[in-house]
């Protein structure tokens, strides 16, 4: 057992020139994971038979009541020449969206009887999924290491973010007045149909799905990054993902709109007010819902993926490939989310056992929510198996408590 120790330990202390060898000449593989992450309730509330919301709590929140999700795969061949060059090929797809409760109606959710107060926000609402499809080359020139990845996508479907508006005000007297309006439009490379249906047989047949004008609705992008030793135990790193070269454009748009709110003497939308008493034993009318009929349009709707500029590290506190510090910075562009420009950071530490079993264990912020994250490499040479499990929300106490999950797996085999 102690020859066997020490084996493990003196493979771990091999030189720090040997950190960014790949571990396969040649290999092919995928990577695929899921997550969701809400504000709100926690594991032991979703684990429930029932699931109870209490809504005189939920004005604990600072930022209102939101849901992300996000999901993602791809499949690659890569031929690594050594550390100074190697190239790859891939294909995948992913997919991200947000539903967000502002703040104010939040607070009339929990505190509905604050008299003469007026509530009025916008929903926050967005989601898009992407093809994509590339390569990737990199080169080492002295002693940085140049990574440039072009990648061609297309847009399944773009949903910016909608027009959903209202106003809610109560009086002492018992009467209410609600009114609002909402607008959202959905965006796609092909036809929708007419206005009014959504025929998905008809849409996924051979005569309407039309591979090439699918494609040619496509845009190209461009990722970059460096890295450089700057000590003999720490490398810098910058990287610079999706930058808009020729942005996809999708021209068949499916728009829904209406109003709801009480209507007036006249029969229209208005904002009297009417007592919530008679509205309850059936004196007044509710709230009427007003939607239009959906229309098929025609539109020129500019799609690009989000945009991170960021740097990294890895630092090695004792010379030894044993153990690793990961930080990393980010700043993001993405206009899917209600906040279009946020920042990404997060620090990871990893133990490196000879390049066989690597544990990773870290906390991160990322794109707008906080996820505790644990991941587990095995690598034997011919095959190695990843998977990284998750806790995440949008409020950092809450990450730890299972508010949201997420699980990514990998696989890769060659030689």
């Amino acid at each position: 057992m102690k020859r066997i120790s020490v084996i493990v330990l003196f493979m771990c202390t091999l030189s720090l020139r040997a950190q960014d060898k790949p571990h396969r000449l040649i290999e092919l593989g995928f990577d695929a994971g899921a997550s969701i992450a809400n504000s709100y309730l926690i594991m032991k509330d979703i684990l429930r038979e029932t699931v109870t919301l209490d809504l005189s709590q939920m004005d604990d929140l600072y930022d209102g009541f939101s849901v992300l999700f996000n999901a993602h795969g791809k499949a690659f061949i890569n031929v690594n020449l050594g550390v100074s060059w190697g190239f790859g090929l891939f294909a995948g797809a992913d997919a991200m969206g947000q539903f967000k409760i502002p703040q104010s109606m939040v607070e009339l959710l929990a505190r509905g009887n604050d008299l003469n107060k007026s509530y009025s926000d916008d929903l926050g609402l967005g989601a898009a999924a992407f093809l994509e499809t590339g390569f990737w080359t990199s080169l080492k020139f002295r002693r940085i290491k140049f990574t440039v990845q072009p990648a061609y996508y297309v847009p399944l479907a773009y949903l910016g973010k909608p027009t959903v508006h209202y106003s809610f005000c109560a009086g002492e007297d018992g009467t209410i007045s609600v009114h609002g309006k909402y607008k959202a439009e959905l965006y796609t490379p092909i036809s929708l149909g007419d206005a009014g249906s959504l025929d998905i047989g008809s849409i996924l047949s051979k005569d309407s799905l039309d591979i090439g004008n699918i494609l040619s609705k496509g845009g190209i992008d461009i990722s970059l990054r460096a890295e450089y030793p700057l000590y003999y135990n720490l490398i810098l790193g910058g990287t610079i993902t999706h930058i808009p070269f020729f942005p996809a454009q999708l021209s068949d748009k499916y728009s829904i709109s209406g109003s709801f709110g009480f209507p007036d003497k006249d029969g229209k939308d208005g904002k009297d007010k009417k007592n919530i008493i008679d509205i309850i034993n059936g004196k007044e009318d509710a709230p009427e819902l007003i939607m239009n009929p959906p229309e098929k349009g025609n539109g020129n709707k500019i799609v690009l993926r989000p945009l991170k500029v960021g740097v990294d590290a890895v630092y090695r506190p004792f010379r030894l490939r044993l153990l690793a510090v990961k930080p990393n910075l980010a700043l993001v562009f993405n206009s899917i989310y209600d906040i279009p420009v946020y920042a990404d950071f997060g620090l990871t530490g990893e133990l490196n056992l000879a390049d066989i079993f690597i544990l990773g264990v870290g906390t991160r912020y990322e794109d707008l929510v906080w996820k505790q994250r644990a991941n587990l490499v095995l690598n034997f040479r011919v095959i190695e198996l990843g998977i990284g499990i998750s806790t995440q929300s949008q409020q950092f106490l809450k990450s730890f408590q299972g508010a949201g999950l997420g699980v990514d797996v990998g696989f890769r085999m060659g030689f």
